[in-house]
């Protein structure tokens, strides 16, 4: 579920969310099954937990058969960088590390 959070967070600002992204990004690629039922129950668990701590309601929303879209007045972004993981004597850049702080309404 936080897999799910951040990369909501991450693309939220490009608009529509297609549901085949999220698992494939998401779920798929970590060599885990997806499929739009679940996609569906996970995102209204998320929900449920973000609403019991205050975060607006309309922060996810859906656009049935299509994806999801972020309510971006509901976070903002407060850090981001790139991180680096050391590999005997390599170095790879890996994906950016973002921070985000949920903003009650």
């Amino acid at each position: 579920m936080s897999r799910l959070l951040l990369f909501l967070l991450e693309k939220g600002n490009i608009g529509l969310i297609h549901d085949e992204h999220i698992m494939k990004n998401v779920w798929e690629i970590h060599g885990l099954k997806a499929s739009g039922p679940r996609l569906w129950q996970v995102v209204n668990d998320l929900k449920n937990k973000l609403d019991r701590v205050g975060v607006n309601n309309n922060f996810i929303m859906r656009l049935e058969g299509r994806g999801y879209l972020i309510n971006t007045t509901c976070f903002e972004l407060i850090y981001i960088r790139a991180a680096w993981v050391m590999l005997d004597r390599f170095v790879l850049e890996s994906q950016n590390t973002a921070s985000f702080k949920l903003v009650k309404k």
